[in-house]
Protein backbone atom coordinates (compact mmCIF):
# COMPACT_ATOMS: atom_id res chain seq x y z
CA UNK A 1 0.00 0.00 0.00
CA UNK A 2 1.37 3.07 -1.25
CA UNK A 3 0.77 6.37 1.71
CA UNK A 4 1.45 9.82 0.68
CA UNK A 5 2.44 12.22 3.70
CA UNK A 6 2.79 15.87 3.61
CA UNK A 7 0.63 17.80 0.58
CA UNK A 8 -1.16 16.84 -1.83
CA UNK A 9 -2.46 18.42 -4.83
CA UNK A 10 -5.44 17.96 -7.64
CA UNK A 11 -3.26 18.54 -10.53
CA UNK A 12 -3.09 15.63 -13.38
CA UNK A 13 -1.36 15.08 -16.34
CA UNK A 14 -2.36 12.40 -18.99
CA UNK A 15 -0.35 10.55 -22.06
CA UNK A 16 -1.86 10.17 -25.67
CA UNK A 17 -0.96 8.03 -28.03
CA UNK A 18 -2.18 9.59 -31.68
CA UNK A 19 -2.34 7.79 -34.85
CA UNK A 20 -1.77 9.98 -37.63
CA UNK A 21 -2.88 9.43 -40.85
CA UNK A 22 0.59 10.27 -42.73
CA UNK A 23 3.78 11.72 -41.26
CA UNK A 24 3.18 15.39 -40.27
CA UNK A 25 5.77 17.51 -41.68
CA UNK A 26 4.79 21.08 -40.44
CA UNK A 27 2.96 22.59 -37.88
CA UNK A 28 0.01 22.91 -40.95
CA UNK A 29 0.42 19.59 -41.17
CA UNK A 30 -0.76 18.99 -37.90
CA UNK A 31 -3.19 21.62 -36.99
CA UNK A 32 -5.42 19.90 -40.46
CA UNK A 33 -4.85 16.63 -39.33
CA UNK A 34 -5.89 17.02 -35.61
CA UNK A 35 -8.65 20.25 -36.35
CA UNK A 36 -9.63 19.94 -39.96
CA UNK A 37 -11.06 23.69 -40.59
CA UNK A 38 -11.78 24.49 -37.22
CA UNK A 39 -9.61 27.32 -36.02
CA UNK A 40 -10.53 27.67 -32.44
CA UNK A 41 -9.57 25.35 -29.68
CA UNK A 42 -12.23 25.37 -26.79
CA UNK A 43 -11.02 25.25 -23.43
CA UNK A 44 -13.11 22.77 -21.73
CA UNK A 45 -12.61 25.06 -18.10
CA UNK A 46 -12.65 28.14 -19.88
CA UNK A 47 -15.38 31.07 -18.43
CA UNK A 48 -15.27 34.75 -19.21
CA UNK A 49 -12.47 35.46 -17.19
CA UNK A 50 -10.11 32.81 -18.40
CA UNK A 51 -9.79 31.52 -21.82
CA UNK A 52 -13.67 32.34 -22.94
CA UNK A 53 -12.75 31.40 -26.72
CA UNK A 54 -10.12 29.03 -26.04
CA UNK A 55 -7.13 29.11 -27.88
CA UNK A 56 -6.39 29.06 -31.71
CA UNK A 57 -5.71 25.81 -33.06
CA UNK A 58 -2.64 27.14 -34.90
CA UNK A 59 -0.88 27.52 -31.23
CA UNK A 60 -2.12 23.96 -30.29
CA UNK A 61 -0.46 22.68 -33.65
CA UNK A 62 2.61 24.48 -32.88
CA UNK A 63 2.94 22.69 -29.35
CA UNK A 64 1.92 19.42 -30.79
CA UNK A 65 4.47 20.13 -33.47
CA UNK A 66 7.35 20.50 -30.78
CA UNK A 67 6.30 17.33 -29.38
CA UNK A 68 6.74 15.57 -32.29
CA UNK A 69 9.86 16.82 -33.99
CA UNK A 70 11.73 15.41 -30.85
CA UNK A 71 10.26 11.60 -31.68
CA UNK A 72 11.08 8.90 -33.89
CA UNK A 73 6.92 7.66 -35.32
CA UNK A 74 5.99 4.15 -34.20
CA UNK A 75 8.39 3.47 -31.00
CA UNK A 76 6.66 0.90 -29.60
CA UNK A 77 9.24 0.68 -26.52
CA UNK A 78 8.21 4.16 -25.72
CA UNK A 79 4.42 3.66 -26.13
CA UNK A 80 4.13 0.32 -24.27
CA UNK A 81 6.43 2.13 -21.52
CA UNK A 82 4.92 5.33 -20.60
CA UNK A 83 1.09 3.64 -21.03
CA UNK A 84 0.50 2.16 -18.04
CA UNK A 85 -2.99 3.30 -17.30
CA UNK A 86 -5.39 2.56 -20.10
CA UNK A 87 -8.45 1.63 -19.42
CA UNK A 88 -9.46 -1.25 -20.80
CA UNK A 89 -13.40 -1.46 -18.88
CA UNK A 90 -15.01 -1.76 -15.92
CA UNK A 91 -12.57 -2.63 -12.58
CA UNK A 92 -15.04 -4.72 -11.46
CA UNK A 93 -14.17 -7.14 -14.75
CA UNK A 94 -11.18 -7.41 -12.91
CA UNK A 95 -11.98 -7.94 -9.28
CA UNK A 96 -11.10 -11.00 -7.20
CA UNK A 97 -14.34 -11.36 -5.41
CA UNK A 98 -12.20 -10.56 -2.00
CA UNK A 99 -12.23 -7.89 0.27
CA UNK A 100 -9.11 -6.49 1.68
CA UNK A 101 -8.99 -5.38 5.77
CA UNK A 102 -10.90 -2.09 4.60
CA UNK A 103 -13.55 -3.93 3.06
CA UNK A 104 -12.51 -3.09 -1.02
CA UNK A 105 -12.89 -5.20 -3.25
CA UNK A 106 -9.75 -6.48 -4.51
CA UNK A 107 -8.47 -5.78 -8.10
CA UNK A 108 -6.05 -8.24 -9.58
CA UNK A 109 -3.87 -5.57 -10.52
CA UNK A 110 -1.89 -8.20 -12.86
CA UNK A 111 -4.68 -9.05 -14.76
CA UNK A 112 -5.56 -5.52 -15.50
CA UNK A 113 -2.15 -5.01 -16.54
CA UNK A 114 -1.98 -7.57 -19.19
CA UNK A 115 -5.43 -6.70 -20.27
CA UNK A 116 -3.84 -2.90 -21.07
CA UNK A 117 -1.11 -3.66 -22.46
CA UNK A 118 -2.74 -6.37 -24.73
CA UNK A 119 -5.28 -3.23 -25.55
CA UNK A 120 -2.23 -1.12 -26.57
CA UNK A 121 -0.73 -3.94 -28.74
CA UNK A 122 -4.13 -4.33 -30.71
CA UNK A 123 -4.32 -0.72 -30.69
CA UNK A 124 -1.28 -0.73 -32.19
CA UNK A 125 -2.04 -3.50 -34.61
CA UNK A 126 -4.95 -1.90 -35.76
CA UNK A 127 -3.25 1.31 -37.03
CA UNK A 128 -0.66 -0.27 -39.06
CA UNK A 129 0.49 2.05 -41.50
CA UNK A 130 -0.21 4.94 -39.57
CA UNK A 131 2.41 7.03 -37.50
CA UNK A 132 2.22 7.09 -33.73
CA UNK A 133 3.28 9.66 -31.83
CA UNK A 134 3.25 9.76 -27.71
CA UNK A 135 2.33 13.14 -25.79
CA UNK A 136 2.09 13.83 -22.30
CA UNK A 137 0.22 17.25 -20.71
CA UNK A 138 -0.50 18.40 -17.19
CA UNK A 139 -3.27 20.67 -16.16
CA UNK A 140 -0.50 21.97 -13.15
CA UNK A 141 1.36 23.14 -16.09
CA UNK A 142 3.04 26.59 -17.11
CA UNK A 143 1.69 26.67 -20.28
CA UNK A 144 -2.15 27.41 -20.44
CA UNK A 145 -2.75 25.26 -23.36
CA UNK A 146 -1.99 21.88 -21.54
CA UNK A 147 -4.69 21.68 -19.11
CA UNK A 148 -6.81 22.56 -22.63
CA UNK A 149 -5.15 19.98 -24.22
CA UNK A 150 -4.95 17.11 -21.47
CA UNK A 151 -8.81 17.75 -20.95
CA UNK A 152 -10.72 19.05 -23.65
CA UNK A 153 -10.72 15.39 -26.20
CA UNK A 154 -8.08 17.62 -28.19
CA UNK A 155 -7.21 14.30 -30.37
CA UNK A 156 -11.07 13.27 -30.95
CA UNK A 157 -10.52 13.63 -34.75
CA UNK A 158 -7.62 10.76 -34.79
CA UNK A 159 -7.12 7.26 -33.60
CA UNK A 160 -5.95 8.04 -29.89
CA UNK A 161 -5.47 6.58 -26.51
CA UNK A 162 -5.54 8.23 -23.11
CA UNK A 163 -3.33 6.74 -20.14
CA UNK A 164 -4.14 8.58 -16.92
CA UNK A 165 -1.25 9.30 -14.78
CA UNK A 166 -3.40 10.86 -11.89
Amino acid sequence: MKIRNGFVSNSSSSSFVVAFPRNPKSVEDVQEMVFGDETWFVHPYGDETHYPDGFPTREIAEVLWGNIKSQIPNNRNLIMERLSNVLVGDLKNFETGELDEYGWRIVDWDQYDAASKNYIEEFICENNGAFLYYFQFADDSSNPHECAMEHGDLFRNLPHLISSNH
